[in-house]
């Protein structure tokens, strides 16, 4: 689909076409058409015309799958296929395309719960921290509360916290199998006063010292709960202490529960930043990753050191599309990128995808365009898919002048890319 003009937006989705358009049936005669006719509307143009709003299409094909939906199909070329698609079959594909669109985005189901970490934010006042820090928090507060020897807080993952107050558990490390084994206590906890009766392993044995512990379980979704031992018999755990020990827990399941959540976002939050960083299909970076390399490389350019831009254009990855399909396609971009990093010096020496058959390349501290092509060109020459398919690419190169801007060096490289692009051609 083609891009909506300056200052508007289109609703829908599509290559580069993507966001929302008023239409009205008397501005939009193929909407009034298919408002009122209960068949799929075909159009075919001889040249890309406007179909809705701000989309063009050499090919479309209108559906009203509902009462409330329109869907449009379009190619931009002339499409048989299209025009010949059943309309049965054009309204069940267009339900499945209106559902894959209203299926709510993972960037929205991101900030969702980046509202709800929120919310509990402001219903507990000032939570910060890692769990691993929320878990230490938690069982010194408990340890103090509780007037406990020993204090471990734990979730259903498996991480611990230990607190202690005046006694140095030996081998605290292996107080998690003690945890562990703890796992299935009663939802409402258990006291025991006399830790000989039912004893805890080492090293919170009565062996050890311990007199008597008490276990309370947090909820389901928290997992793991707290356990306070005691070694003095004649301070065994009264009602208060478990009062006490519940309203510590609650606390502390809302704690934990947000830094359990934090956590999972912050990871959810370092894939993002991830896939920003580096194309999916290549593995090269991505053109957000380029962006940022560029203006990194300008604060060299603007100290006089030398950086040299490269952008190169796979010349026949439609045609391969075309032929032997977008597996194939896909392979012969791996294969460039490969080839393309190959032809590179080291660490700082940067690939990346910038469009569908486009890369750029970007080496700091060298000032030589003509060799950076020559040996890009030398690596793509000898680089060939797993199923044979030779890498046909054109390269053009530039050197950043000094106090020239990074954005001016890449529009020089970009005009010798499509210079050798046309010499090729003519000599095809």
């Amino acid at each position: 689909m083609s891009a909506p003009g300056p200052g508007r937006t289109s609703a829908g989705s599509g290559a580069g076409w993507a966001g929302i358009v008023e239409a009205t049936e008397t501005a939009e005669p193929m909407l009034r058409q298919v408002l009122t006719d209960p068949m799929p509307v075909r159009v075919l143009a001889s040249a890309s015309a406007r179909i809705i709003g701000p989309y063009y299409a050499g090919t479309a094909v209108l559906v009203r799958p509902s009462e409330e939906l329109v869907v449009v199909w379009g190619h931009p070329e002339r499409s048989p296929p299209l025009l010949a698609a059943d309309a049965a079959e054009l309204r069940r594909a267009s339900l499945d395309v209106v559902d894959t669109v209203s299926e709510d985005s993972p960037a929205k189901r991101l900030g969702d719960e980046l509202e709800v970490l929120h919310a509990v934010q402001r219903l507990t006042g000032s939570l910060g921290g890692s769990l691993g820090e929320t878990l230490e928090r938690v069982a010194a507060v408990a340890a103090e509360a509780l007037g406990s020897d020993l204090v471990a807080v734990w979730v259903g993952s498996g991480a611990f916290a230990v607190s202690q107050r005046g006694w140095a558990a030996d081998d605290v490390p292996r107080v998690a199998d003690v945890l562990s084994g703890l796992g299935r206590t009663a939802a409402d906890g258990i006291v025991v006063h006399d830790a000989a009766t039912a004893p805890l392993p080492p090293p919170l044995s009565p062996d050890e010292g311990v007199a008597a512990y008490l276990v309370r379980p947090f909820r389901a979704d928290v997992g793991g709960g707290l356990l306070a031992v005691r070694r003095s018999a004649a301070h065994g755990f009264a009602e208060l202490d478990r009062r006490v020990a519940d309203q510590v827990a609650a606390a502390a399941e809302v704690l934990l529960g947000v830094a359990q959540a934090r956590d999972v976002l912050e990871g959810q939050l370092v894939d993002v930043r991830a896939k920003l960083d580096r194309d999916s299909l290549t593995a090269a970076a991505s053109r957000h990753s380029w962006d940022t390399e560029l203006d990194h490389a300008q604060a060299l350019v603007d100290a006089g050191v030398p950086v040299t831009v490269a952008l190169v254009d796979l010349d026949e990855l439609k045609a391969v599309n075309d032929s032997r399909g977008h597996a194939a396609g896909d392979a012969l971009l791996r294969t460039a990128a490969d080839a393309l990093t190959s032809g590179l010096r080291g660490m700082t020496d940067v690939v990346a995808r910038l469009g569908g058959d486009e890369f750029g390349v970007l080496v700091p501290r060298a000032g030589d365009a003509d060799g950076l092509a020559r040996r890009l060109r030398a690596a793509l020459r000898s680089a060939t898919t797993p199923d044979g398919l030779r890498v046909h690419a054109s390269v053009g190169a530039a050197a950043a002048r000094p106090g020239e801007r990074l954005p001016d060096v890449v529009r020089r490289a970009d005009a010798a890319m499509y210079a050798e692009k046309r010499r090729r051609r003519r000599r095809a």
